[in-house]
Parts: structure tokens; sequence; C-alpha cells
């Protein structure tokens, strides 16, 4: 019973592109970017107005010699299912403010085991903090305020959301149900953790609610980082307007599908997007993702581009920026799953 709820809740995760706003088959996928690391000049998106300009991106290879540690496949690492059309595994992780990495080891629970697995900055295991007393059926998403998580544990059969806070030491602080009407076909995907607390994300990032201890919920909500509100905004055509306080900005894409969401606001104020491209002019659906980051006043200031084809399977959140406001990537082998420093 366990295996086909959780298969069921991935399933329903996995129709969305683990960065992208729209949903897009990536079991096709291909991409003309190669898979070595290259210096190439790209035609960005207009900011602030201004007219666009030209920039120096790299293209970042699943395989770099630098990552920072990789953890295998198996019941001593993370758990894959290989058995499902796509096959799927863990589907987000955390970076607290020591730089040690929370995963969401989403399919252990086919064995019993819901987990999160937490290892410190070069890879070495810290802990497994077993749910398995709070009866969670599957860990959606995982987030944290750098020194608490917080998880999505959704049991579809049983319509059963809830939210569960936890200590990095595993201790349930608090569970709280997410009433009808905010579910996944109401376009729930994940978790934020903003400066007030746990957010529930709809469309990944598109909208957000508050789920407050009783259960109420206060909806819409813009979040706020380090004081700074942002908001991301679909435009006509391929554009996407960003608003973090009193800066407005506005985010290209090369292709008519895909769409733009949030990985954070740096220490230094600047803000990470991920811009997913979705091309159907070639034999295979080709899907990229180009990693880009803008100053707090919103200027561009650089772009790292990722082949979505190189992940073995999607990943909810694959994105997440450190305390000093360096984004980790989240890479899916066949074999093992790694955690990639991909730019600074």
């Amino acid at each position: 019973m366990k295996r086909s709820l959780s298969s069921a809740v991935v399933a329903a995760l996995l129709v969305v592109s683990a960065c992208s706003n729209s949903a897009s088959p990536t079991t096709t996928a291909s991409s003309s970017t190669t898979g070595s690391t290259m210096s190439s000049t790209t035609i960005v998106g207009t900011t602030n107005g201004a007219p666009t300009t030209s920039s120096t991106t790299t293209t970042v290879p699943a395989d770099v010699a630098t990552l920072p540690f990789s953890i295998e496949v198996g019941s001593d690492g993370v758990t894959y299912d290989l058995g499902g059309s796509p096959p799927s595994g863990p589907t987000s992780f955390a970076v607290l403010d020591d730089g040690s990495v929370v995963i969401a080891d989403t399919m252990a629970v086919d064995r019993g085991e819901p987990r999160l697995l937490h290892y410190d900055r070069t890879g070495e295991p810290l802990a497994v903090l077993d749910l398995a007393d709070e009866e969670v059926a599957a860990v959606v998403d995982v987030v944290t305020d750098g020194s608490n998580l917080a998880i999505l544990d959704v049991l579809v059969s049983m319509n059963r959301y809830r939210v569960l806070t936890l200590s990095v030491t595993g201790d349930v602080e608090a569970v709280v149900e997410i009433p009808q009407g905010f579910w996944f076909e109401d376009g729930l995907t994940g978790l934020t953790w903003d400066d007030s607390g746990v957010l529930l994300e709809f469309e990944l990032g598109a909208r957000h609610a508050r789920l407050a201890e009783s259960g109420a919920i206060e909806s819409p909500v813009v979040p706020v980082f380090d004081g700074t509100s942002i908001e991301l905004i679909p435009g006509s055509g391929r554009m996407t307007e960003v608003t973090a306080s009193l800066t407005s900005f506005s985010v290209d894409r090369g292709t008519d599908l895909g769409g733009v969401t949030l990985v954070g606001i740096a220490p230094d104020g600047s803000i990470v997007v991920v811009v997913d491209e979705v091309d159907l002019s070639g034999e295979a659906i080709a899907v990229t993702c180009r990693l880009q980051r803008y100053s707090a006043d919103g200027e561009f200031e650089r772009e790292s581009v990722i082949d979505a084809a190189d992940q073995f399977f999607d990943i909810q959140r694959p994105f997440e920026l450190d305390a000093t406001g360096q984004v980790l990537y989240l890479y899916a082998g066949s074999d093992r799953v790694t955690i990639a420093a991909i730019e600074r």
C-alpha cells in the first residue's frame, strides 16, 4: 500500500518539470548543449528596461570533477525506484546554515523507512532522520530556515496532506493538516520557508499560502526573504517580471514554452532564478535550465546553463542557496546522487 501511494505522489509531482512552470515530458529530453565546460556568448533578457546585452555563460557538465560529494544508491545511501517509468528518487534537498545538507530520501518509504538523510559539507553522514513513528507516507519536499526543517507529507489515498516541522536531530515539533482546496489538484508543488515561517508553494512558486499551526490559511501571500518581498509574475510572450521590494526587472526566455522560478536571495541581496526553456523544434524535446543571478538592483550578473536531460530522473527542487549565496545542485546519476557547486 505504501509503495503505490508514494509512487502516486511522485508521479503527481513529476508532471511538472523539476525546473519549469510548464508540464513538459523530460524522459525524451535532449539538448544542444555539450557535455564539457565551455565559455560562450548568449543574449540575455532586458533588465530595468535597459537594452538587451551579451554576457559570458558557462555550460556545466554533469560530471564536473570538482563536485563536493556523491552518495551511492542503496540502503546505506539514497533510494531509487527503478521499477517506475520514469524512475524516481529524492525529490528535494535543503542546505542548513552550517553548510550541511538534508536530502529527502522519498522512495525509502517503499521499504517502510520514511526518512531524511543528513550529511556534512564533505559528504560525511551525520544522521538518518527516521520518520516512521510519525507515519510519514511520502517526503514530498523538505525546506529549512537554516537550523530547523519542515517537510510536506502526503498520503493520497486518504486525502491526508500535512506539514511537519522538526529539529535537525529529527524531533517533531509540530504537525499541521493542510485543508482541502490546497492539495495537488489545486497546484500544490512544495514548501517555502520565508522570514515569517513555512509557506505552501503552488505551481513551483507562482503562488504561496501561509499555513498557521491552527490549520488556518492565509492566501495569497508574497514571500519575504531577509526583509525583501519577491514575486515572479508571468508577462506576455516569453517575459517574466521579477519584483523584489522596490526593484523590478524582466527575465526573458528563448522559447515559448518554459518558465521562471526563484532559487533564492543571497546575503548580498543578489537574486537567483532558473529560466526553463523547452524547445520543440528538433526531433526530440530539448529542455535547458539557465541559472541566472541578478544584483539587488536588478542588473544581470551571470548565467550557468544546465542540460536537464543529464538528470537520470526529474528532481522536484534541484537547486538551493547556502548561507554564503553559493548555488548547490542536486544531480541524479544512474547509480548515485551528487551535490555540485554551480557558481557563486
